[in-house]
């Protein structure tokens, strides 16, 4: 006894830990299920659920079992009732009679619903009653009617619990009918003939016939003792794992989900951002450009900064970045600095492309071809710094990276100076312009 005693507590402190890992996963209810079958550690206790087909005599019988005379209604412990038939939590609750001692254990027998026709209605919960004992009884009276009582007595057999067969009301029948019955146990079901024993809980004459009953109780107890409580234990726990597992794996599908949803949006947000910085681009290069078209070009190189100056206010308001006038202007300068250092191989070069514009304005018939020349010119630059810019604000980045600015800046102009720029010179002045600038980019 000292020693199973000691083996239990050690076991209560190991299913102990599982349990509070699980406490902040499982709900309440579920908890307190496996804190209760914990504690029939700390208790040495047994429990011992009993099914039955309705009329079956199992109420009778547990009477019988705890020397209750069936004779004498206000003797019973248990009795055919109508909370019994619709189970309930409540019913549940104050279910369980304390029966004897048993090595060192003390036995709780507990009664359930009578299975009737409505029983698959409640067969989840029967099962969840099975699957919280550690031994079942079922009690037959008669050769199995149908496959609802297949489907109870495998339901059972499928905790993996000792599931004792009992042939009732032996004093009523017949030896071929006991047999038959005994047939459908071991053979229709597959309970194992040292499983099946016969009683008559409320004979017609003389006393209870439950000791072949009570000796397989306590045999199977003595047989495994321990292990009993420590299988329905670790099935609990085993079944709040899972449960736990599942939430888990629910909550992570959520969070997924939430994150999908959060990545969704701001790509949303971010395509709404660039799509109001480029209409914001185009339309500041486009007043550039007719600026460009109208103004000597030293004069325009001033109206090109103020207007790039504007529109990085603008892209900056888009992206939620504050900038201050200082701060615009450097950057505005250095961008513009940057595309032509990119645009041409040096100075001289510049100048020689600012001279194919100057003279053609000097002549009244190219006069208009002067102009594109400029116009087209200042929306590419102008285009260039403001999408540079905007990315370098989409990506919330510090202005201190120029060699980061002027990478993008390059990586702009390589892949839209065809389209953007030299495809649209005038025909007269493309083959001059593109011999002035950068070869690297033109190539």
């Amino acid at each position: 006894m000292r020693n199973l005693e000691v083996a239990l507590r050690a076991k209560q402190t190991e299913f102990g830990e599982v349990l509070e890992a699980l406490r902040e996963i499982l709900d309440e209810r579920k908890i307190d299920d496996i804190e209760k079958a914990l504690r029939r550690l700390e208790d040495l206790e047994i429990s011992i659920a009993v099914f039955g087909e309705t009329n079956a005599g199992k109420s009778a019988l547990l009477n019988s079992l705890f020397d209750r005379d069936n004779d004498d209604r206000g003797d019973w412990l248990f009795e055919v009732d109508a909370q019994i038939n619709h189970w309930s939590e409540s019913v549940e609750r104050s279910n369980g009679i304390l029966w004897q001692d048993v090595a060192g254990l003390q036995v709780r027998i507990f009664d359930t619903p009578g299975i009737a026709g409505d029983f698959l209605e409640h067969l989840h919960r029967a099962t969840e009653i099975a699957g919280a004992c550690d031994i079942i009884l079922y009690v037959m009276a008669q050769q199995v009617k149908g496959e609802l009582q297949v489907t109870a007595i495998r339901s059972l057999l499928k905790t993996g619990k000792p599931l004792i067969g009992v042939v009732n009301k032996i004093d009523l029948l017949r030896p071929k009918e006991i047999e038959a019955i005994v047939e459908d146990l071991t053979g229709k079901i597959g309970l194992a003939s040292g499983h099946v024993v016969e009683s008559a809980g409320h004979p017609r004459t003389g006393l209870p016939m439950v000791s072949d009953l009570t000796e397989k109780i306590v045999s199977v107890i003595e047989s495994k003792r321990g292990e009993l409580i420590e299988t329905t234990i670790q099935d609990k726990l085993q079944l709040g794992i899972e449960e736990a597992q599942r939430i888990l794996r629910e909550r992570m599908e959520a969070e997924r989900r939430r994150q999908e949803e959060l990545i969704r949006a701001t790509e949303r947000e971010a395509q709404a951002r660039r799509g109001k910085a480029e209409s914001a681009v185009g339309g500041y290069a486009k007043a550039a450009a007719g600026a460009a078209a109208l103004i000597p070009f030293g004069i325009d190189a001033i109206t090109s900064t103020l207007v790039t100056g504007g529109m990085f206010w603008h892209i900056g308001k888009i992206y939620d970045q504050r900038l201050d006038a200082k701060v615009i202007s450097s950057v505005a300068k250095e961008l513009i600095q940057a595309f032509i250092s990119i645009l041409f191989v040096s100075a001289a070069t510049l100048a020689a492309y600012l001279a194919i514009s100057k003279g053609a304005k000097t002549n009244p018939f190219t006069y208009a071809l002067g102009m594109a020349l400029d116009g087209t010119f200042t929306y590419f630059i102008v285009s260039a710094v403001g999408n540079t810019f905007a990315f370098y604000c989409a990506n919330d980045m510090t202005w201190g990276s120029k060699e980061t600015a002027a990478a993008a800046l390059k990586d702009y102009v390589v892949e839209n100076i065809d389209g953007m720029f030299l495809d649209k010179l005038p025909a007269k002045y493309r083959k001059q312009v593109k011999e002035k600038i950068n070869p690297d980019l033109s190539a």
